[in-house]
């Protein structure tokens, strides 16, 4: 996901029981989408043709490879007459322009900012396009749906609304380590404002734990299992410019 809009900035509460909280997505950049006959394939361009589209069309999801299969090639536009050839065949459209100009840029600006170690972006990248892949067959299903779009029960929204309007010009910088991908931090770093942290107003393990007990009922009212708190950091910021790239939580976060 990427987060472009400068004078609201975008905020995640990031916790977790032992279930599933797997986010996803992306927003195109509006640059380098431009077809060989000028056409402009941005989305808000054609907003008529807006689609729902799968993996590897925005970003690498379950293959390094994403979509180029433009609408405005020939067997698109013309596909009773032009046969798909085996380079296209099964290939998602790609309604979002150049998104594989736009990833390759993503990849080298976190090799240049790690230097010597840039390789290990490389690496993230596989391991998240892996497991990806593999976590998702080892978990067990508990809802026919997966989702459930509810109101934040009040008790929750009250915890967390009060401790935002408290500590909000009080985030610190997160420190995602060398070579980490799964979000841009080394060109716009996140910061946190931890619900951990003591020398927050309201801060610190009650109030933690305060929060867990008052989500856990929905959650498992939602699930009809009995769960056990897993993990819990605090309010996240994303600041204008930021990238989230599509991934599955570790275990034992899911």
């Amino acid at each position: 996901m990427m987060f472009r809009n400068g004078a609201v900035r975008q905020l995640a509460v990031v916790f977790a029981f032992v279930v599933p909280f797997v986010v996803g997505g992306f927003f195109s950049d509006g640059k380098n989408n431009e077809g060989p006959h000028g056409q402009d394939n941005t989305p808000d361009s054609h907003p008529e043709e807006w689609s729902e589209y799968g993996v590897d069309v925005s970003f690498p999801i379950h293959h390094a490879h994403i979509s180029d299969n433009y609408p405005w090639l020939e067997h698109n536009v013309n596909p009773d007459v032009a046969p798909v050839s085996d380079e296209y065949k099964d290939m998602a459209l790609q309604p979002l322009g150049d998104r594989a100009d736009f990833y390759a840029k993503f990849l080298q600006s976190c090799r240049d900012a790690f230097g010597t170690r840039g390789n290990r972006c490389v690496q993230t990248e596989i391991d998240r396009i892996e497991m990806s892949l593999r976590q998702p067959q080892s978990m067990q299903n508990y809802t026919e749906v997966g989702f459930k779009k509810i109101r934040a029960p009040d008790e929750v929204w009250s915890l967390i609304q009060d401790f935002w309007e408290k500590n909000k010009e009080n985030g610190k910088p997160e420190n995602w380590g060398v070579g980490n991908t799964y979000t841009n931090n080394w060109e716009s770093p996140s910061t946190m404002v931890s619900v951990e942290d003591h020398s927050l107003r309201g801060g610190g393990h009650l109030f933690k734990q305060a929060i867990w007990n008052a989500a856990r009922d929905t959650i498992q009212e939602w699930t009809g299992q009995e769960l056990t708190q897993c993990s819990l950091y605090g309010i996240r910021i994303y600041h204008e410019g930021s990238v989230l790239a599509s991934h599955v939580d570790r275990l034992p976060l899911v």
